[in-house]
């Protein structure tokens, strides 16, 4: 039986709850509202798609999401992040999902591979997280497809050319930051 170490350096606890942090403070344009603005905003455009708010959609439950805001829209936008932060692993450890408000992200392949999304809906196809992949060397737009899987999630990351990068593959939620398990 192989055995699985941590991966060292950058994958580690404190880098992903750093990097989360960076990414929020840089990501959200003006404001900090999850407006549609900031690199996630530019996955949104990347595929003609609009902001929506997660905590409206079928995953809330398993978000832990508060209750609905009086102020939104009957796109279920409000322009403010929904009151859910939570953490998920899948692939047997090998994938770190960080949920924030309408934001997404995701850590694989011992942390060479990140994306970065938006909770948005493009016309009347299921919503998922729109953003950039970074990987191999480069960036590139990419969609997560999340779906409920009582009491997990299913999720599978395709690039814009249609190739599945990730998945499909189940997550389950962790009680803090994981460490991404290395083989």
């Amino acid at each position: 039986m192989a055995s699985r170490t941590a991966c060292p350096g950058p994958v580690s606890a404190p880098w992903l709850a750093l990097m989360l942090i960076t990414w929020l403070l840089a990501a959200c344009g003006p404001g900090v509202g999850g407006t549609g603005t900031g690199e996630e905003g530019q996955g949104l455009q990347a595929f003609g798609a609009e902001a929506r708010e997660v905590c409206a959609s079928e995953l809330a439950p398993l978000l832990a999401c508060a209750p609905a805001s009086p102020n939104a829209g009957a796109s279920g936008a409000t322009g403010q992040p929904s009151a859910v932060r939570s953490w998920w692993s899948g692939d047997g450890g090998r994938v770190q999902l960080g949920f924030d408000g309408n934001r997404i992200g995701v850590q694989a392949e011992c942390g060479a591979l990140e994306f970065r999304g938006l909770w948005g809906q493009v016309g009347t196809a299921p919503a998922a997280y729109y953003g950039w992949l970074r990987a191999d060397g480069g960036e590139r737009p990419a969609v997560l497809q999340v779906q409920r899987d009582d009491p997990r999630l299913l999720f599978t990351l395709i690039e814009a050319d249609a190739r599945v990068r990730l998945g499909p593959s189940l997550a389950t939620r962790q009680t803090a930051v994981g460490v991404l398990d290395c083989p």
